[in-house]
């Protein structure tokens, strides 16, 4: 039932991302921006999005579909400083050792609103959670959305979520939960400042779920 659900609800690579159009992060801009070079197997598991066609419909204009690869937010941060003299990463760099940010994930598509929930501002940790209730979205990983974000940087030149923090999923190896902001004038930052509290700048850049799932 479940591979059978699986194959029905995927969508082939090049109808999503003709689906999709400019909101879109594909293979060759994972190459542009990261110099990754796919193997066979990755690119087997990208060949179909979890998606139905629907989804993506739905999603063109609200969200961007991204090919997300194995690659840690430490790895992304000396790729960037290696190959880039501009600030895309804040030099505050608290987290090298966090188990966080060496995760290297997975070989996955991804759907992810392009802007914050308008009503998500000034919301505790628990009222975040809440909105997601029943719902189709997720908290995003703090590396999916760093990776996101810095991708379509280096690849289009846009800069996602400047003056915002979206809220994560992970917690730092204290339990507190962490934030990411877009690149901004000191570079992007992953932070756990916030906490469980509610700011003015702090918001919900959420995740679709699979549909496969």
């Amino acid at each position: 039932m479940g591979i059978i659900q699986s194959f029905v609800s995927s969508v082939r690579m090049e109808y999503a991302l003709e689906i999709m159009g400019r909101n879109s992060f594909s293979i060759a801009d994972v190459r542009k921006a990261f110099g990754i070079d796919p193997s066979e197997p990755q690119l087997t598991t990208l060949s179909n999005v979890p998606y139905t066609e629907n989804t993506l419909k739905e999603c063109k204009d609200t969200h961007v579909l991204v090919a997300v690869f194995p690659f840690s937010i430490v790895n992304m941060r000396e790729l960037v400083l290696r190959e880039t003299a501009d600030m895309v990463f804040s030099p505050k760099f608290w987290y090298k050792s966090e188990p966080f940010a060496l995760s290297l994930g997975e070989t996955i598509w991804q759907l992810i609103r392009k802007a914050p929930v308008p009503q998500s501002y000034l919301k505790t940790l628990d009222e975040h959670e809440n909105i997601f209730m029943s719902k189709d979205d997720i908290m995003p990983k703090a590396r999916v959305l760093v990776y996101t974000i810095v991708g379509f940087y280096l690849a289009k030149g846009e800069r996602m979520f400047e003056n915002v923090y979206a809220r994560c999923s992970d917690r730092d190896s204290f339990g507190v939960r962490l934030a990411v902001s877009g690149i901004g004038t000191d570079g992007i930052k992953v932070t756990n400042e916030f906490g469980n509290r509610r700011h003015r700048d702090l918001c919900l850049v959420p995740v679709r779920k699979h549909d496969s799932h």
